[in-house]
C-alpha cells in the first residue's frame, strides 16, 4: 500500500475511534471521481497530506490563436475561476510552454476559489490532514489552514526536422524574438541558421502555427532548427501545503454538529 493510502485509512480509523456513533466508509484509493471517506451516507471528508495535490484539469494549447483550450474530458466543468486561471496563463502563453514545468502566478484566493468549489460539488464538506496533531477543516476554509500554488505541466513533445513549408513561420517567429538577420541552409533534411547572436541551446521560437527549437552545433555561430510537434493533453496541478498547524476550535465543532444533526 502507497504511503497516501496508508494515510487514508489512519484517518478513516481515527474517525471510527473517536466518533463511534457514526458511520466512516472509506472510499479512497486511486479513483479520483470518489472522495475519500464517506459520513453516515451524507458527505464526504477528504483526506490531505500537509503536502499535497489537490486536483488538476487538462488543457489543449491552441498554436495560432495563442489560446488554451479546456478539456471537455476534464471532471469539473469549466467556471469562472477555471477562466480566471486560463487567461492569466494566456498573458503568458510562450513561457508556459517553453518550459517543462512553471508556475502560474495567479492571486491565491482564485486558485482557493477553485478547489473549493470542485469539492463541494462533489459534497465535500471538510478536509482532515495530519501534521503532529489532526486538524478537521470546513472545505470552504481551505486557505485558512493550506498555502496554494498551481502549475503547469506541458506533455512532453517529440521533434523533427523543419520541412520546408514551415520555413516562413520559423521567420516570423525568429523575428518577433529578435529582430535580427540570419543565413538559412540545409544539409541533407535538415535546417540550419547561421547568425551572428549568441544563442541558448534548446531556444524556444514560437511561429503562428508551431513550435521551434534552435540546437548549438560545433560551430559557434551554426543552430540546427528543431520542428517540435504540438503539445497537446497538458496539465494545470494544484498543489496544498499545511501552514496552520492548530485546530481551530469552532471549525471542529461545526463538524461535531453535522455529525449528530
Amino acid at each position: 500500500m502507497r504511503r497516501w493510502e496508508n494515510f487514508e485509512e489512519e484517518m478513516a480509523i481515527y474517525l471510527s475511534e473517536k466518533y463511534p456513533n457514526n458511520e466512516f466508509g472509506w472510499y479512497g484509493g486511486s479513483d479520483s471521481t470518489v472522495s475519500d471517506i464517506k459520513v453516515n451516507d451524507e458527505f464526504y471528508i477528504e483526506v490531505k497530506m500537509p503536502h499535497a495535490q489537490c486536483g488538476q484539469f487538462v488543457l489543449f494549447p491552441d498554436m495560432p490563436n495563442r489560446i488554451f483550450e479546456y478539456s471537455s474530458d476534464n471532471k469539473a466543468p469549466e467556471n469562472k475561476y477555471t477562466r480566471k486561471i486560463i487567461n492569466q496563463m494566456e498573458r503568458n502563453f510562450e513561457k508556459h510552454l517553453s518550459q517543462k514545468s512553471s508556475d502560474i502566478e495567479i492571486n491565491e484566493n482564485i486558485l482557493a476559489d477553485f478547489i473549493i468549489e470542485y469539492y463541494l460539488n462533489k459534497n465535500v464538506r471538510y478536509i482532515i490532514t495530519k501534521e503532529s496533531d489532526i486538524i478537521i477543516l470546513p472545505t470552504e476554509k481551505l486557505k485558512k489552514y493550506f498555502n496554494i500554488t498551481a502549475n503547469f505541466r506541458p506533455k512532453t513533445s517529440g521533434s523533427g526536422y523543419l520541412p520546408d513549408k514551415w520555413i516562413s513561420d520559423f521567420d516570423i517567429g525568429f523575428q518577433k524574438k529578435y529582430a535580427s538577420d540570419y543565413n538559412y541552409f540545409r544539409k541533407g533534411k535538415h535546417g540550419y541558421i547561421k547568425t551572428s547572436i549568441d544563442i541558448d541551446d534548446k531556444t524556444y521560437i514560437f511561429g503562428k502555427h508551431n513550435r521551434y527549437f534552435l540546437r548549438k552545433t560545433s560551430k559557434d555561430d551554426v543552430y540546427k532548427i528543431r520542428k517540435l510537434s504540438n503539445t497537446r493533453n497538458s496539465n494545470v496541478i494544484f498543489s496544498i501545503n499545511l501552514k496552520k498547524y492548530e485546530q481551530d476550535i469552532q471549525d471542529l465543532n461545526q463538524f461535531v454538529n453535522d455529525l449528530n444533526n
